[in-house]
């Protein structure tokens, strides 16, 4: 008769097939590696207004920043960040 110590036993999760050991530890790290990617690649975009900017450009960097505010708050999402150079704006 061969004796089972507890700590070789199988583990058997909720939806009853059997569990290696260190399987949970696994998913456990796949699951933060995936998280730690989209968190660290899910970033909003900078945008630029400036006077004499042009709101046809894609405004992405301070040579093709957009005109007007009105502009910027239509063309930006959530997490982006709109970055407004020094000027009189109406």
């Amino acid at each position: 008769m061969t004796r089972v110590f507890p700590s070789e036993k199988q583990q058997t999760p909720c939806y009853g097939r059997p569990m290696r050991n260190g399987t949970r530890a696994r998913r456990a790290a796949v699951v933060a590696a995936v998280v730690l990617v989209v968190a660290t690649t899910a970033r909003g975009a900078d945008y630029w207004v400036k006077n004499g900017g042009n709101d046809g450009l894609d405004g992405l960097s301070v040579a093709n920043a957009w005109a007007t505010l009105v502009h910027a708050a239509a063309a930006v999402g959530a997490g982006d960040t709109v970055h407004v150079l020094d000027g009189s704006y109406q």
